[in-house]
């Protein structure tokens, strides 16, 4: 289909959103909530929006050392996929298979091969229309992260009940 991307992608799931949380004192613990990209003990939360965007799921919170892909595969996210559905999604979300299974449409930016200097006209127009749609994933977790609750440290204590927290 040729349709913007975008214009008929209802769930647009970012790669996790990462907040800082206390580091576990027991060392397999601290393993688990390790960000290497954040260089901090994080949480992290996976969320989708609508065309509209409007967050139209929003998972649980799990450790900052869980792979995208585990995180989107535990979450139930791919439980609220539907038929025909169209997912934006950066190319390190690797779902396409559970999304063929639901008969949805898996889109992410192009991949440069090794050699490879330039896309095809084709693969840089359709890249371009993803990232302009992406854009709006990327601003509504920038606006939850403006609550003061999520500008702190998360307590260890309030872990189980973060992802709750933030969806109200």
């Amino acid at each position: 289909s040729s349709t913007p991307a975008g214009a008929d992608a209802r769930l647009q799931p970012p790669s996790p959103s990462q907040y800082f949380c206390e580091t576990p004192s027991c060392p397999i613990a601290a393993r688990s909530f390790w960000s290497s990209y954040k260089h901090h003990a994080t949480l992290k939360l996976l969320g989708a929006i609508g065309p509209n965007g409007e967050f139209t799921f929003l998972s649980s919170a799990y450790g900052g050392s869980s792979s995208d892909v585990e995180i989107t595969r535990a979450c139930g996210f791919l439980e609220c996929v539907e038929r025909a559905d169209v997912i934006l999604a950066d190319k390190a979300f690797t779902v396409e298979h559970e999304c063929n299974l639901k008969y949805a449409r898996l889109m992410h930016p192009a991949f440069a091969f090794k050699g490879q200097k330039y896309f095809s006209a084709e693969h840089a127009a359709a890249t371009s229309r993803i990232a302009r749609a992406r854009i709006h994933v990327e601003r509504a977790f920038a606006r939850l992260g403006m609550f003061h609750y999520l500008q702190k440290e998360v307590k260890l204590s309030q872990a189980d009940i973060f992802g709750i927290c933030v969806r109200v």
